[in-house]
């Protein structure tokens, strides 16, 4: 029996739900971060390379 305040294990159910919901959202998020981040490296790469500069 769950009180309150216990957060014992969830029901199958309850996790499939849950994993729907932020599960492929998140993958997304994470997929989207990666590609801004990979953009901006190749972005300062770049700039480094026209500028001539090795730091």
């Amino acid at each position: 029996m769950s009180g309150p305040g216990d957060f014992g294990r969830r029901s199958r159910a309850e996790r499939v739900a849950a994993w729907l919901v932020t599960g492929p959202v998140g993958h997304l998020i994470g997929f989207f971060a990666d590609a801004v981040r990979l953009w901006v490296c190749a972005g300062v790469r770049a700039a480094r390379r026209r500028r001539g500069g090795s730091s």
